[in-house]
């Protein structure tokens, strides 16, 4: 049986997830129109985590068996735990050079995950993002953001909530407070929410847009996994499709000729 804090955590998951599916469907869905509307003028769906752990609903959408081969991943240098300590995700102006280097076009749409919503990097993609005049979608707890003092370090200059810069914001309905266990003669709380509300999020967005697709005859940009026959054949596809605009996107062995 889990333990008093493993079953308070699974409680608190189960009633995060439920209140998503059962508050932030609408934008879900609003989002998927878009992503699908980005899939029938060829474009590319750019997803940016924006600091540390927020990079990991960016990469659940990238690359992956049963996801979108159109989706194309933003690593902003310094922003990640593969850099070490994510230094950079309170400096502002990396933004602009970041999505032109992924060449973020007006027919693409943009993904930015953060659980804060108000950090200086996560404010510099997305405004870059709508300076490029692509469509942004915002996957963030807003009830952190909004709580956040104006003048607290970590925030862009613009004092921005990630939710007052986008054209769509989905709430991951996690509180103020991340972390949600209280451990007894334990000072700091423990049991983290966040990540998983937003890898949901994101999982929903896939299974919706490709429902979306079937219903309007459009065949979908799905990734199949290569550990099964036909995976390689079918991935080959489109990675000879998408290698050209995806900025880690890699051809699989050595016999890749580009188009």
């Amino acid at each position: 049986m889990p333990s008093k804090g493993c079953r308070e955590f699974l409680d608190h998951v189960n009633d995060l997830l439920e209140k998503i599916v059962r508050e932030s469907s609408g934008q879900i869905e609003e989002a998927a129109q878009a992503l699908v509307e980005a899939i029938r003028r060829d474009a590319i769906i750019h997803v940016a985590g924006a600091g540390g752990h927020s990079q990991i609903p960016a990469m659940e959408m990238f690359y992956r068996a049963g996801g979108l081969a159109n989706a194309s991943i933003v690593f902003g240098p310094g922003l990640g735990l593969f850099d070490g300590k994510p230094c950079l995700e309170r400096v502002a102006g990396m933004g602009g050079a970041t999505m032109a280097y992924h060449d973020v076009r007006p027919e693409d749409v943009v993904i930015v995950c953060n659980y804060y919503g108000m950090n200086a990097a996560t404010i510099d993609m997305a405004l870059a993002a709508k300076k490029r005049a692509a469509v942004v979608v915002g996957v963030t707890s807003k009830a952190f953001s909004e709580n956040t003092p104006e003048d607290f370090v970590a925030r862009h200059p613009s004092r921005k909530n990630l939710g007052e810069v986008v054209d769509i914001v989905i709430d991951t309905h996690t509180s103020a407070d991340e972390q949600v266990v209280t451990v007894p003669g334990v000072s700091q709380p423990v049991g983290v929410a966040s990540t998983m509300t937003s890898c949901l999020i994101v999982q929903l967005l896939v299974i919706r847009v490709v429902e979306l697709c079937a219903e309007e005859n459009i065949d979908p940009p799905v990734w199949m996994c290569t550990n099964i026959p036909g995976g390689d054949e079918t991935n080959d596809r489109w990675l000879k499709k998408y290698i050209p605009r995806m900025r880690h996107l890699y051809p699989e062995g050595e016999e890749y000729v580009g188009i």
